[in-house]
């Protein structure tokens, strides 16, 4: 400490020796007034700050010394001192004094005569009354003739803040001890309930003990202001840790301001322009033109407690929606910060503080408020479930709920999740926004914005578009990525789908491969459907009446998604395509949610929602020994009822199929192996080039007969050679083309059976 060196001097005209008066004049009145805590205390420690004060008072100081008996032993600063060695030093100390002039000299004692004064002082006795009360009026007068540097700005915020006279005496006490040289450390020995309470109204004089304890509560407006460091004060352990003031409150009541445009220039953070000119939400328009009617009404009448939420998935544009309104507005925005002055993560009494100062410095009747990442506001009683189950109620609780209802300027709340806010909370928000995953149509608008300059193919468009995990916040970075790394073309497009795919893998998604290329022309002729009524008539039927539920089942590649990418591209629809993998949630419920969020978002005007892989997730309910699976079903079933687009099912295992749920479609296809007519067909048709305007070519009568004897066939085996043949870029003669064609049914169920019979 500084005073050590002689640096504390009680006349000295640095700030820190007059925050050092008023540091010890509470310090002497806790000492007094209050049993302070004395377990392992350095009693020389306590009395050490006041010994540049203590020297002045030389004969009172003397006359109780003298004759006072030696201290209690076991204390830090007596250990290893012999009490005769005690009596030695401070019969030393006394001759040497007596010696000296009016005043002693400014460095302090031996450890002993201060051991003697700091155990007087917390307990009291006759002998060293006269000198304490000495002390006591100096330290008044001097008290009275100086000023801090931070008074003017205690001054100023206990005004904007409409502080009581404790808040605010506390604070000035606080802003004190920040500017002293002696710090907080000695105020530890003031600890424990009552003894805190008694402790601030010691310091405080003229404090009642009511305001003492509503000052001390969590929801008090000096807590909550942000000016002190709440975490330290909320754990209450001694009043060290409640005098210690936040980063930002240093910030405040130190930086010499001349008026409150100055300290608000310290507060207000200006929200950042909207940046991304390709982000946009017509899909929310109707909802956003209310919004800026309500804000501007708000605005105008300055209206208190607006307060709209905006909920979402993470990077569906809360953000830049936010500053988008208030620019269109006209209004001026400010943000609540999320990073302290030294730019590490604001706590959440930190930025719950910087709210209320936004709320006091920001102009009025043209100033809205914008909180991003609320969830951390609120996930303290999240993460204390004990406390809601139980009734628990916080003071901070009812403080949030007084902001909410109080706030002068609008506030918007940004966040991604809300299924943890208490209802309390969210019953006082005027309007709750959800952004909902992007839809298709905006994304590719997106999509196309961003990565068109760059070079990226229309395929590779369509193909993020059609993902709802590409969120537009993603598509906006993959988009800078690409253009840092500086790629164009057909390397631009590895590198968005190398960057989506790693940002994707690590939240925990994939970036989903959509439908296959067709690799054949695709050809209604190809299919087989079981039954007299055949794809074509469903497919008429689907687009006559818009709207329709199709179960598909049947072997793999028999052309059940080529089919439902057909009905999508003759009805002027999009494809949206899921599989059991999109569905699927280790968590409990989830599964079900994305049930209902999978019909939720689809539009049925314009696209079609084709599930793959159904089996896995709708089988028969009596099989299933797992709850969620049940519940799973049951959720599609009420969905699949009330939804009134076209919902294509394809399955492996139509048998699997809950019966109820198969009940819910009108059309049900078996698809079948090529008839043998249909694999000559397509065998001219992708082997020899036959393009099925000319009379189809003969086939000779090795190659006829081979491919006879495939009858599990499908169209999707005809693709694989295809692409095959296309990418190691062979030159098949019919036999050869036959040899493939034999491969890939070799590897069929029944395919030693199929490869029986007779030329």
């Amino acid at each position: 400490m500084g005073f050590r060196d002689g640096e504390w001097r009680p006349d000295g005209r640095k700030p820190e020796h007059a925050a050092n008066l008023r540091v010890c004049l509470a310090l002497l009145r806790i000492y007094r007034n209050v049993r302070v805590r004395e377990s392992d205390t350095d009693h020389a420690a306590l009395a050490l700050p006041f010994w540049p004060l203590l020297r002045l008072q030389r004969t009172l100081l003397r006359d109780a010394i003298s004759g006072a008996p030696l201290p209690s032993g076991g204390r830090r600063g007596m250990r290893n001192l012999v009490r005769d060695d005690a009596q030695e030093h401070v019969a030393r100390w006394l001759k040497a004094g007596a010696r000296s002039g009016r005043t002693l000299p400014l460095q302090p004692p031996e450890n002993v005569v201060l051991e003697i004064v700091g155990e007087a002082m917390v307990r009291g006795g006759a002998r060293f009354r006269p000198l304490f009360d000495a002390l006591e009026a100096d330290l008044e007068r001097r008290v009275a003739r100086s000023a801090l540097p931070a008074d003017r700005n205690v001054d100023m915020l206990g005004q904007l803040l409409a502080l009581t006279d404790v808040e605010r005496g506390y604070l000035a006490l606080a802003a004190a001890v920040l500017a002293s040289s002696i710090g907080t450390a000695p105020f530890a020995s003031a600890a424990g309930g009552a003894r805190l309470v008694q402790a601030v109204q010691s310091a405080l004089p003229g404090a009642e003990e009511h305001d003492v304890r509503a000052m001390m509560r969590r929801g008090s407006r000096l807590l909550r202001s942000g000016l002190l460091d709440a975490g330290s004060f909320t754990q209450r352990n001694d009043l060290e840790d409640m005098l210690r003031v936040s980063r930002l409150g240093m910030l405040l009541v130190t930086t010499p301001v001349r008026d409150a445009a100055a300290m608000a220039a310290i507060v207000l953070r200006r929200l950042p322009q909207p940046v991304d000119d390709a982000l946009a939400w017509p899909h929310l328009e109707a909802r956003s033109e209310l919004l800026r009617a309500a804000l501007a009404q708000a605005l105008a009448t300055q209206r208190p407690g607006v307060n709209i939420l905006l909920y979402g998935a993470p990077g569906t544009g809360k953000t830049q929606y936010a500053a988008q309104v208030v620019q269109r507005l006209g209004a001026e925005g400010f943000s609540v910060m999320d990073t302290d002055p030294d730019g590490d993560p604001a706590s959440r009494e930190e930025r719950l503080g910087s709210l209320l100062l936004t709320q006091v410095f920001a102009p009025r009747g043209r100033s809205v408020v914008v909180l991003d990442e609320a969830e951390d506001i609120f996930q303290a009683e999240y993460n204390n479930p004990l406390g809601r189950m139980f009734g628990r109620r916080d003071d901070s609780k009812s403080w949030v709920n007084g902001l909410l209802e109080r706030n002068v300027h609008p506030v918007l709340w940004i966040s991604n999740r809300i299924d943890h806010l208490d209802p309390a909370y969210l019953r006082r928000f005027t309007y709750c926004l959800q952004f909902p995953a992007t839809p298709r149509q905006v994304r590719r608008e997106v999509v196309r914005r961003h990565l068109a300059p760059l070079g990226c193919s229309t395929q590779l468009v369509e193909s993020i578009a059609a993902d709802p995990n590409a969120s537009p916040a993603l598509v906006s970075s993959a988009a800078n990525f690409t253009q840092l790394a500086g790629l164009a073309g057909a390397r631009a497009d590895a590198g968005v789908k190398v960057m989506l795919g790693d940002m994707l893998e690590a939240m925990g998604c994939k970036l989903r491969p959509g439908i296959p290329e067709r690799a054949t022309r695709f050809d209604l002729r190809y299919l087989h459907a079981k039954g007299a009524i055949g794809a074509d008539a469903v497919l008429g039927g689907l687009e006559r009446l818009g709207r329709g539920r199709l179960l598909l089942s049947g072997p793999p590649g028999t052309g059940k998604t080529q089919l439902a990418a057909e009905i999508a591209q003759r009805l002027g629809r999009e494809l949206v395509y899921r599989t059991a993998s999109d569905i699927n949630s280790m968590w409990f419920g989830q599964s079900e949610r994305n049930v209902a969020r999978l019909f939720e978002e689809c539009e049925p005007q314009q696209e079609i929602l084709f599930l793959d892989e159904a089996d896995t997730l709708l089988a028969a309910r009596e099989a299933s020994g797992h709850r969620p699976e049940v519940a799973v079903t049951a959720e599609f079933l009420r969905q699949v009822e009330a939804f009134q687009g076209v919902f294509v099912c394809a399955t492996n295992f139509g048998r699997h199929i809950d019966a109820a749920l198969l009940r819910r479609f009108e059309y049900r296809l078996e698809m079948l192996p090529l008839r043998p007519e249909q694999r000559e067909a397509l065998f001219c048709e992708t082997a020899l080039g036959w393009s099925g305007e000319e009379p189809r070519p003969a086939l000779a009568a090795d190659v006829a007969a081979r491919l006879h004897r495939l009858d599990q066939l499908t169209p999707g085996d005809f693709a694989n050679v295809v692409r095959r043949v296309r990418a190691l870029q062979l030159a098949l003669d019919p036999a050869a083309w036959v040899g493939e064609l034999e491969a890939e049914h070799a590897v069929k169920p029944g395919a030693q059976r199929a490869g029986i019979g007779f030329v």
